[in-house]
């Protein structure tokens, strides 16, 4: 674009002013001919948050405009196109390393929006992992399935034992035919989720903001056959070790399900899938620490209403008979011999915690931004103002609308450079919820704390202070660097 008195403007810009293509806008001190509105603005997802809406000059009208004065805060980016073959990380890393202290900011076609890319990472991770709860529950539900339907099948289990089947012989047969149901249930479920992928592109596709393309993502479909089938694993070994260690004659006068299974049979199967849907979720997890402790969390929920629905029984069992024939065969349900309460105890509020979960962030998000936002919010914000031109500034400003009220902050940028004793250039990766480390901070040199501010911690300096700037680190008293 080589056209000094070009500009090109998006649609929201050119709808706002009210022109459309050969109108006249001034940008600056300069003027310049509309020559046409943006369909499809380039690089827009890898843009990120805008202050404004967009419009696309040349270099040369850039310079016209007189915007880009020192101490303007500005940005400027170069699209480098390498040769066939070429790794971008490969050439980010030579960038890198020839110029260590030059405050380059790279992203390749990979990473072209990081922001973009944490997020959706990490809420591809909180949904995994309430996925994974839910399927805690959706285990239950199948442990108590499998349960009744062995107990339907007692007479065959007991003729299976009488012709001379072992124990582990029939929890083998059982456990193949579970496998297979299973097996059969997992694979609707990923056929189901695979084809929900050019359904929302069919119906969202001129909403998203690049052209989605519909294409199989062989490991998250791997990873959720894997979580399935260890779910149905660990909530199906009671049930099945049960029907293989209750003798024929048992079986026979209908002893199955009636009594508890005892735990170092169990134990070992339910711990083992139990630490391999652990271990699986750690080692594909962004961030392993979150997603122990939400783990652990979950665990500790199971655990106490686990120990809720014992209570349960224990105090029905406690309870006097009833006169009343209804009262008295409801409660006697909740502690008679194979009672599914301490489990249906458990599928239960389990499920009523995530939704309060979800409900608890959703309100926190809320809370969140009801606090940060103030209740009368400035109707206008303007950046980079030159201290010469605030004059000119506020008269056109008194020019525009009635009665305005105008508050001006001196401002500058600057990066944090040091966290602790090291260099913020020599950190591989951030530290969590270091988010002020990434990018310029805002700055003010005001000579009185600016309206509406809290100081959280010091003071501020008096107005006819001129002695050594210093900054206070985490731990100890330091020179700002230049």
């Amino acid at each position: 674009m080589r056209d000094a008195s070009a500009i090109w403007l998006v649609p929201a810009l050119a709808q706002r002013l009210g022109i459309g293509r050969g109108a006249t806008v001034r940008l600056g001190v300069a003027d310049f001919t509309v020559a046409g509105v943006i369909a499809s603005e380039p690089d827009r997802l890898g843009e990120g948050f805008t202050l404004g809406p967009v419009a696309i000059v040349s270099l040369a009208g850039i310079a016209r405009t007189g915007l880009v004065q020192p101490g303007s805060l500005y940005e400027t980016k170069y699209r480098v196109r390498l040769s066939p073959g070429a790794s971008p990380t490969a050439a980010v890393d030579r960038f890198k390393a020839a110029f260590p202290t030059g405050g380059w900011e790279t992203k390749t076609r990979d990473r072209a929006a990081p922001g973009a890319e944490r997020f959706v990472d990490r809420m591809g991770q909180f949904l995994l992992l309430v996925g994974l709860s839910a399927l805690v529950i959706a285990g239950i539900g199948v442990g108590n399935g499998v349960s009744s339907y062995l107990a339907a099948r007692r007479s065959s289990i007991a003729a299976l034992k009488v012709l001379g089947g072992t124990s582990g012989l029939i929890a083998k047969i059982y456990l193949l035919e579970v496998a297979v149901v299973a097996a059969m249930g997992i694979v609707a479920g990923l056929v189901a989720g695979a084809a929900t992928v050019p359904l929302i592109v069919w119906l969202a596709g001129d909403v998203l903001p690049v052209a989605p393309s519909f294409a199989l993502q062989f490991g998250p479909l791997a990873l959720a056959a894997a979580y399935g089938m260890l779910i149905a694993l660990a909530f199906t070994a009671p049930p099945l070790i049960e029907a293989g260690s209750i003798p024929a004659a048992g079986l026979l006068r209908g002893v199955f399900g009636n009594r508890p299974v005892p735990l170092r049979r169990t134990l070992p199967w339910v711990v083992g899938a139990g630490a391999a849907i652990v271990a699986l979720a750690l080692s594909t997890a962004e961030q392993p620490g979150l997603s122990a402790g939400f783990l652990a969390a979950v665990a500790g929920v199971l655990l106490v209403l686990a120990a809720f629905g014992w209570a349960i029984r224990r105090i029905a069992a406690s309870l006097p008979r009833s006169w009343r024939p209804l009262l008295r065969l409801a409660i006697a349900g909740l502690h008679r011999p194979g009672a599914r309460t301490g489990t249906l105890v458990v599928a239960l509020g389990l499920g009523l915690t995530l939704f309060v979960l979800l409900a608890g962030i959703r309100t926190s998000i809320d809370a969140n931004i009801a606090l940060t936002v103030p209740k009368r919010a400035p109707a206008l914000f303007a950046l980079d103002v030159p201290p010469d031109r605030e004059a000119d500034f506020r008269r056109t400003v008194e020019g525009i609308a009635i009665h305005p009220v105008i508050r001006t902050v001196p401002a500058m940028r600057g990066t944090i450079t040091g966290y602790g004793k090291t260099r913020v250039a020599d950190l591989k990766t951030l530290p969590e919820g270091a988010w002020a480390l990434r990018g310029e901070r805002g700055i003010t040199f005001s000579a009185t704390l600016p309206e509406g501010s809290e100081l959280t911690g010091g003071r501020w300096w008096p107005r006819e202070y001129r002695g050594r700037l210093w900054f206070r680190s985490t731990s100890d008293w330091r020179r700002p660097s230049t």
